[in-house]
């Protein structure tokens, strides 16, 4: 969260011919089923994701209304709770996954910003019969 600040400065330096991409990433207990995971944030603290990393982003966003803005929403958080709920990490962060995605989707979405919600794909979630 230390760099959040830079956000509103990129922002702020975009040409609105161009578009800024950010990957929203920061959930807590982030990456609940690797073996390396590295999140500042540990699960039960939803509060400070919310009021710490989404909500100023957000307000960076709403200062810079001519940029448009693509953003990648929480990547593998939405499929490793459904593959991954036997990993008692996993488990203990699902209701902060669950709340911390709907606050980021529904806060974020602003006129100028495209989102991209990472929910796993069909070899991830063990669709093998509709691999390519």
């Amino acid at each position: 969260m230390a760099r959040i600040s830079l956000v509103a400065q990129q922002l702020a330096e975009t040409p609105c011919t161009d578009v800024f991409g950010l990957v929203i990433y920061d959930l807590p207990g982030r990456d609940c089923a690797a073996k390396a995971s590295n999140g500042e944030l540990a699960t039960g603290e939803l509060s400070t994701y919310e009021s710490s990393y989404i909500d100023p982003i957000v307000a960076a966003i709403k200062a810079a209304p001519n940029v448009a803005v693509a953003l990648i929403i929480e990547p593998d958080s939405l499929p490793n709770l459904v593959t991954n709920m036997n990993v008692t990490a996993c488990a203990n962060a699902a209701s902060d996954y669950k709340n911390g995605v709907a606050y980021a989707i529904k806060n974020l979405n602003l006129p100028n910003v495209a989102m991209y919600i990472d929910a796993g794909d069909e070899g991830w979630l063990g669709w093998n019969a509709n691999l390519c």
